[in-house]
């Protein structure tokens, strides 16, 4: 197996982002953030992922075909990504990655916190 190489943003008072809470690999930045609920966190955009193939597609319960998306490190399930979606809404569209909060760390600029959700306009500081 080839060596990773992996993405990492600044850890600099003005850069926000995501990583994975098992390995701290950079997952997401900030302005890639769209919304997020009590339990996940919904992005444009996501980086140090693999995303199932499409034999591991599913249909959810809501009838819209997801992927599983694992950090690209350690292997943990982080969340999954829309496939397909019949009635799509801000969050909830094709491209979306939705990822469990409690599988993310975040950077405020300081220091790691487990303080989740961010309000969206501290998101774009």
């Amino acid at each position: 197996m080839g060596r990773l190489y992996l993405i990492e943003y600044d850890q600099t008072p003005d850069k926000r982002f995501y990583l994975c809470r098992s390995c701290q690999t950079h997952i997401a930045s900030a302005q890639d953030f769209l919304s997020s609920t009590l339990v996940n966190i919904f992005f444009e955009k996501v980086v140090n992922v693999v995303i199932d193939d499409p034999v591991h597609y599913w249909r959810d319960l809501k009838d819209r075909t997801v992927a599983n998306v694992l950090c690209i490190k350690c292997n943990i399930l982080l969340g999954r990504k829309y496939v397909e979606v019949e009635e799509p809404t801000l969050e909830i569209r094709e491209g979306t990655i939705r990822m469990e909060q409690k599988k993310l760390l975040f950077w405020n600029g300081k220091v790691l916190v487990d303080e989740l959700p961010i309000p969206q306009s501290e998101a774009f500081v």
